[in-house]
């Protein structure tokens, strides 16, 4: 058993800090304002490898008015503002992110001209590259897809955002390892789904506001819950009740998701289509993942009651699980700590 111990000790603490959430996208936002103005927004996770640096670059033609503004105030997060002034019309010019071909980020692109319908595109290290199409030739397409056209985008950014929540993964792997016999799981996995899709909708229309570190540091807390439950002989009231652990926990879990939403945002005009995309992207992500492991673990698994057929299959993930959230615990409640007011005193 210390063997194992050990051995789930350093592989999860080797690999800790990279795990620790995924890197939200980085949204580009360029607004047109008259006939030759736009308005430029660059958002982006400060989380951020040096070694993945993203540069916007935008059509040659086009002449910034200003130098950037870059704002930090929301931990974790950068903004960059500035104003361009380029010709009437854009057909066949480039807007590029340099460095994107190399990096694991995608980049949401989000044009708003002052005519016509918003357009979105993700980008991403296969396509780093936008080209301004010809108004003559795809207006009429465009403008036929109204607000919808955001959906795909923002479905795609939520089943990522799930596949690389290491976090997020992790408490998944925890249900299925805890839950016996299908009609619990579905159950289970049914009362996680809407948990995290109540808050997620809560915290995205700014009905409910919760600091985003405290976020995190509070999904940490809900696998190290999940990974002593693993680990007992019998189990407690969780255990015993892993639907209502599973729904308490998923509120929790919505508020990490609603908290990489907001650090891209959501359109204006396209704000039930790009919530909806996102929140279905997330499912759809859960469900694909959870079936596969489902598939794998079933001839290790016993149907009904606690514990395994074979015992190693659930101790030594619950260790590399307990591992990585206590690590968690302590590197989120750092973070979060340096971002509170100092008590007189002390």
């Amino acid at each position: 058993m210390m063997r194992r111990l050990l051995l789930a000790c350093l592989l999860t603490l080797s690999v800790g800090g990279a795990l620790a959430h995924p890197i939200a996208p980085a949204l580009l936002d360029l607004t047109q304002t008259d006939a030759e103005h736009w308005q430029v927004l660059w958002r982006y996770s400060t989380r951020i490898d040096r070694r993945d640096f993203l540069e916007p670059r935008l059509p040659g033609s086009c002449v910034e008015l200003q130098a950037p503004t870059h704002d930090y105030s929301v931990a974790g997060l950068g903004s960059s503002y500035w104003q361009l002034r380029c010709p009437e019309n854009l057909a066949g010019e480039r807007i590029e992110i340099g460095g994107l071909q190399s990096s694991p980020v995608n980049v949401l692109l989000r044009i708003n001209p002052l005519a016509g319908e918003p357009h979105y595109t993700l980008l991403d290290a296969r396509r780093v590259i936008y080209v301004f199409p010809d108004p003559s030739a795809t207006g009429a397409v465009q403008a036929s897809a109204g607000p919808w056209q955001a959906l795909p985008e923002y479905l795609i950014i939520g089943m990522e955002h799930l596949a690389l929540g290491a976090d997020h993964l992790l408490f998944l792997i925890a249900l299925l390892l805890l839950v016996r016999g299908w009609r619990r799981i579905l159950l289970t996995l049914t009362a996680f789904t809407l948990g995290h899709s109540l808050t997620l909708t809560l915290a995205t229309l700014d009905l409910v506001q919760v600091n985003p570190m405290a976020a995190e540091l509070l999904i940490a807390l809900t696998l190290l819950i999940a990974a002593r439950e693993l680990l007992r002989d019998k189990p407690s009231v969780f255990g015993r009740h892993a639907g209502m652990m599973a729904a308490g926990f998923g509120l929790i879990h919505g508020l990490g998701f609603a908290g990489a939403l907001g650090e891209i945002g959501l359109p204006e005009d396209a704000l039930l289509p790009a919530l909806l995309g996102f929140n279905l992207g997330i499912e759809l992500a859960q469900i694909g993942i959870a079936v596969v492991l489902l598939a794998l673990l079933r001839p290790f698994i016993r149907p009904t009651g606690h514990g395994s057929a074979r015992p190693w299959l659930v101790t030594l993930p619950a260790y590399a699980i307990g591992v990585l959230s206590v690590h968690w615990c302590l590197e989120r409640g750092l973070a979060l700590s340096e971002g509170l007011p100092v008590l007189p005193g002390i």
